[in-house]
């Protein structure tokens, strides 16, 4: 798993990008599969003890203590926490432009009709 994407991406992160993350993932709003919560904190652990190298099979273990490793499903959810945390990357950006922020509010609230919403914001 040394140099999949997730890995890699997740390796940017500082501590708190990380910690902020962990807040995205948890959210039910945005990920509704808590299997991802899991993944992430198996990872976010080994991010922050600085070893090496991780092996998918014993994450797989913690995750799946029963069931014998299954590297489609174990890829598939990999892929969907990478999904999860470049769109967290993005909406991280967006909230840091407050310009681009509001007149995207501004839009949709004239999209919508509601002029006395538009004309507060």
């Amino acid at each position: 798993m040394t140099g999949s994407k997730l890995l890699t991406l997740l390796k940017t992160f500082n501590k708190y990008e990380l910690n902020r993350l962990r807040k995205y993932v948890e959210s039910p709003f945005f990920n509704e599969n808590e299997l991802l919560v899991d993944l992430f904190d198996l990872i976010d652990k080994f991010l922050r003890s600085n070893r090496e190298n991780i092996e998918q099979e014993k994450i797989w273990q913690k995750i799946f203590p029963k069931m014998p490793y299954d590297d489609i499903k174990f890829r598939r959810l990999s892929s969907d926490l990478n999904k999860l945390a470049q769109d967290f990357l993005a909406i991280e950006d967006f909230k840091s432009q407050p310009l681009a922020f509001e007149s995207y509010q501004l839009r949709l609230m004239n999209i919508k009709g509601l002029d006395k919403h538009y004309l507060a914001v």
